[in-house]
């Protein structure tokens, strides 16, 4: 998914306020995990600020899915009208289909060991098992 250099600037005006630490991470969606045809699994990316644990989008998907990081990454952009200082991810595969995105908008990106995603998606198992 590419951005135009127009939209670039127009997310930058638009999110002009700078709103900490995301982190992105994917992984199962775990209600679908139970089903055994690979076809109907699937994938949820979330967007969370790291300080607060709100989650500022979560994106559903199919495990194949291409650009699910920057599709979440935009709509969290969108929906809360601001931009991360810092994006953390916990692969480099997913910041390396961040990183042109993040560098366009003047946000720095990690690989790191992610706080708040791992904590939420044990919460939402316990919910759902």
């Amino acid at each position: 998914m590419q951005l135009s250099s127009k939209e670039i600037e127009r997310l930058k005006k638009e999110s002009a306020q700078r709103s900490g630490c995301w982190e992105i991470d994917w992984g199962p969606e775990p209600m679908s995990q139970g089903n055994d045809n690979r076809e109907d699994q699937l994938s949820l990316t979330l967007v969370v600020h790291q300080e607060s644990h709100y989650v500022l989008e979560m994106f559903l998907s199919s495990l194949d899915a291409v650009d699910k990081g920057i599709s979440a990454f935009l709509n969290a952009t969108q929906k809360q009208l601001t931009l991360p200082k810092t994006i953390l991810v916990r692969d480099k595969v997913l910041m390396s289909e961040l990183l042109p995105l993040a560098t366009a908008l003047d946000c720095e990106i990690k690989v790191s060991r992610l706080k708040a995603i791992p904590q939420i998606r044990r919460a939402m198992n316990r919910l759902i098992f």
